[in-house]
């Protein structure tokens, strides 16, 4: 399990990894979803680490299958745009499948021509209006 200050450090939001707030503000692990790296690999503490060259991380968690089995919310879409630059950036499917089971997973999202993480709130669904995370 990666810490809570990890967590939201990467975008990934502390209560999707089962932490819920106490009074003294100590992690507090609930009921935790399984979680992976994308491509089925276990989870690092390098995961999070910069390639110079993409701009990408070594790696992005996502939810296990057996926790995007437990059914989608949202439909699967692999395809978003980053409001700022216009470009389009295509995702792997088990990261899509983590947005449609737990739209709010996620806090952060990759642009591929910026090749920089920004917050879901500068993209939407390719051919929509609809931003990341709702």
């Amino acid at each position: 399990m990666i810490s809570r200050r990890t967590a939201l450090q990467l975008g990934v939001t502390a209560a999707s990894l089962g932490y819920t707030a106490r009074a003294q503000d100590a992690p507090q692990p609930a009921v935790r979803p399984h979680v992976e790296l994308d491509g089925g690999r276990a989870v690092t503490p390098d995961f999070g680490e910069i390639d110079p060259r993409t701009g990408q991380q070594k790696g992005y968690i996502v939810l296990a299958p057996d926790e995007r089995a437990k059914g989608l919310v949202r439909p699967v879409r692999t395809v978003y745009t980053h409001l700022r630059c216009g470009t389009d950036t295509t995702m792997s499917r088990d990261i899509a499948e983590t947005f449609a089971r737990d739209p709010h997973f996620y806090r952060s999202t990759f642009c591929i021509h910026e090749k920089a993480q920004f917050p879901l709130s500068e993209f939407v669904w390719k051919g929509t209006a609809l931003p990341l995370g709702s």
